[in-house]
């Protein structure tokens, strides 16, 4: 099919090879240039609609991202502040556990006096 257009007139010659009812080898269509440029202008409006949603789309897109971003950011931060906390009461537990053992020896060892101890009162007595 090919189309043939005169900018001075408004008649739009359209040439098929198809042999069918509908057009004949050679018709010719009367179509209004302010026709054309009312549907041409419809269609540019309509793209451009188009591409305003489109752009909002991504900025919403794009803001999505950037909190999310944001929000891994600040995880990340208190994944690390946790991390140091457990650290530090590791540290604090290996301190607790050590003083513990201390004070069992202390216990064990204030009893071994006592019983010296006693031993030696009893002795006197």
């Amino acid at each position: 099919m090919t189309f043939s257009s005169s900018e001075r007139s408004s008649r739009l010659t359209v040439t098929t090879n198809l042999k069918d009812n509908f057009l004949s080898p050679e018709t010719e269509i009367r179509v209004s240039s302010r026709s054309l440029v009312n549907q041409l202008q419809k269609e540019l409006e309509d793209l451009k609609a188009s591409t305003v949603r489109e752009n909002q789309r991504v900025r919403n897109f794009k803001r999505k991202i950037e909190l999310a971003e944001q929000k891994t950011e600040r995880l990340q931060n208190e994944h690390d502040r946790l991390v140091m906390k457990v650290a530090s009461l590791t540290t604090e537990v290996k301190v607790l556990k050590s003083l513990e053992a201390d004070n069992e020896w202390l216990v064990a060892t204030n009893n071994n006096l006592r019983a010296i101890v006693e031993k030696l009162t009893k002795g006197q007595t």
